[in-house]
């Protein structure tokens, strides 16, 4: 599934970058056939824009309403070394917002995503979670006994 249409950035933007950063070629058509095709070099099939409109920009966005991305070659990532999720309190929501800036400023050292909460939307996404099924805790219960043999 493509989402370069969409110019999503995800929750791991800090680190990998927006849509449109990690997409390397990409081809767009319409039903009169390809509109629009960049390659590796970052030159699309209609030469360099200096003037005027720039597709790449007009492509990613678009949501599909001047031409379907039929492909898409994107830059991959090696998987991160260690993955660590932490949670922080603060007071008021005020106090986590300066937070989150004071982290946004942190350059290279700011982890991949941050997320601010209020107490109401945490809640909120508690509630709707969906519980464990019968087997999976009854899958969970026999490993953990199996484990303490």
């Amino acid at each position: 599934k493509l989402w370069d249409a969409t110019k999503a950035s995800g929750m791991k933007q800090n680190k990998y970058g927006n849509i449109e950063d990690i997409v390397k070629e990409v081809c767009v058509v319409s039903p009169s056939g390809i509109l629009w095709q960049q390659n590796n070099k970052h030159e699309s099939a209609h030469g360099r824009v200096s003037t005027g409109t720039d597709l790449c920009s007009l492509m990613f966005g678009s949501e599909g309403n001047f031409g379907i991305i039929t492909s898409a070659i994107m830059r991959i990532f090696p998987l991160p070394e260690v993955k660590d999720f932490e949670s922080v309190i603060f007071p008021c929501f005020e106090n986590g917002f300066g937070f989150v800036r004071d982290i946004a400023k942190m350059g290279s050292l700011k982890p991949a995503s941050v997320r601010l909460l209020d107490n109401d939307q945490f809640r909120l996404g508690q509630a709707l979670r969906n519980e464990e099924s019968y087997m999976k805790r009854t899958m969970s219960l026999v490993i953990k006994a199996f484990l303490q043999l």
